[in-house]
């Protein structure tokens, strides 16, 4: 089976094989596309842009998948356009340009390589347009939904605080840009995978005649070789991870921190995902230092999978705190590794998180609720160490790529033989389907 994927960014293997830092989000497909490949009767390729060539670049890995990287203005093979310079300001400035121009040297790709079914992930770009340019069964991967997620842009941060940060306006603007072009996205394509009820209900009000395919992410292997333990862990260390958006809730978790410090001052606090150097970081030390417990607080930047479980291993309790999510993959990471987790009923964690079973919960934005329930996992072993198991247990059920590459697969394999040409006019079909092949949780 010919399996394309259609990715936003290179992988990292690619952008290795190109010399440029990945800084890569999508560990998710890393894992998947690994175990996809030791699958038999499996080729695997993978076409992602990137504005900074001139021209289509291609390498395969010893493992046999294909990466193809196109440049998102196509003909800038000359003049001012082998520039990157001059590519990038096009591509903001003209958007449409270079998606049109990228997308027909997808089809051509499409065209060449005959793939039997393409998987698309992410609505907030182009690609989803393709389901519109080629009879290929195509499924879309969910991952979070920009008009959910555009609510909640300036989380917590007062309006006389936004004026100080001109580069979130423009990030802002961008992302309005984005998440108008997605509701499109949702439109035009008419199979999906997700992994919520939340993401379930959003893909009801967006498409309601879609169709809706159940499918867990997969998480990386390093966090299933080592098991979380009491006894060993740094007591009253919590461990958190963050990334350039005010949405991960940075603030509350600090005025929960605060609390939490105040009945045992002993208590610290790891962030890994951003630094002190980046605005949100800066933010974070302001407060921290507000509030008294900025000796307390640890900014650790980008960490690979080894360091992010090495900090996991030694702390007590993992915390997230973001108003909104899917499906959280540090959330599901920490789960991998055993640990005791308290989170905020963000989006569709509460379809990974069962109160008391796999994990605490607080309301979005809570803090008090959230330090409440930090001090109850720290002050009562038996219970930490239940939910650190039955999190676990139900990591590996949902989440360990060698499961979710074969019920990938198994999807494929059912799409393939359901050519459907694109939408056009009136839907298939009038209702969403239920999750197919879900694990018990």
């Amino acid at each position: 089976m010919k399996v394309l994927w259609l990715c936003n960014q290179p992988l990292p293997a690619m952008c290795e094989h190109l010399g440029v830092p990945s800084n890569y989000g999508g560990s998710w497909m890393v894992a998947l596309s690994g175990e996809l490949a030791k699958l038999p009767d499996v080729e695997l390729m993978v076409i992602s842009t990137r504005r900074k060539i001139a021209e289509r670049r291609e390498h395969r890995e010893p493992n046999g998948i294909l990466h193809v990287v196109l440049p998102e203005l196509v003909d800038s093979s000359a003049g001012l356009l082998r520039h990157h310079i001059v590519r990038q300001q096009i591509s903001r400035v003209w958007p449409g340009l270079a998606a049109e121009s990228a997308l027909r040297a997808c089809v051509a790709e499409i065209q060449r390589w005959m793939p039997d079914v393409i998987h698309i992930f992410g609505t907030e770009r182009f690609w989803g347009e393709v389901a519109a340019c080629t009879e290929v069964p195509c499924i879309v991967h969910i991952q979070g939904i920009l008009t959910a997620y555009q609510k909640f842009w300036w989380f917590q941060m007062p309006w006389w605080e936004r004026l100080q940060y001109p580069a979130f306006w423009i990030r802002w603007l961008q992302f309005s840009a984005a998440a108008k072009k997605e509701r499109e996205v949702y439109l035009v394509n008419r199979r999906f995978f997700g992994r919520t009820d939340w993401d379930r209900e959003r893909l009801r009000e967006l498409n309601p005649w879609a169709e809706y395919v159940f499918m867990h992410e997969a998480i990386r292997p390093a966090f299933f070789v080592r098991c979380w333990r009491l006894a060993e862990c740094k007591r009253f260390r919590l461990f958190s991870t963050s990334s350039p958006f005010l949405w991960k809730g940075g603030r509350t978790l600090l005025h929960a921190f605060a609390l939490v410090r105040a009945r045992h001052p002993e208590a610290e606090l790891r962030v890994a995902g951003v630094n002190a150097g980046h605005p949100i970081g800066r933010q974070l030390v302001r407060l921290a230092k507000k509030l008294g417990v900025a000796d307390g607080l640890h900014l650790l930047g980008q960490m690979d999978a080894a360091g992010i479980v090495a900090e996991m291993l030694r702390a007590h309790v993992f915390v997230l705190a973001s108003a909104i999510e899917n499906s959280p993959n540090s959330l599901f990471e920490a789960q991998a590794v055993g640990m005791p987790v308290v989170s905020t009923m963000a989006g569709g964690v509460s379809s990974y998180v069962e109160e008391a079973r796999t994990g605490l919960l607080c309301p979005v934005g809570d803090s008090r609720t959230m330090a409440a329930q930090i001090v109850r996992l720290t002050g009562d072993d038996a219970i930490a160490q239940r939910i650190a198991a039955g999190a676990r247990t139900q990591a590996h059920d949902c989440h360990h790529p060698v499961t979710v590459a074969r019920r990938q697969l198994e999807s494929y394999r059912r799409l393939a033989e359901r050519r459907i040409p694109p939408i056009a006019g009136a839907p298939a079909s009038s209702t969403v389907s239920p999750p197919s092949h879900e694990p018990s949780r």
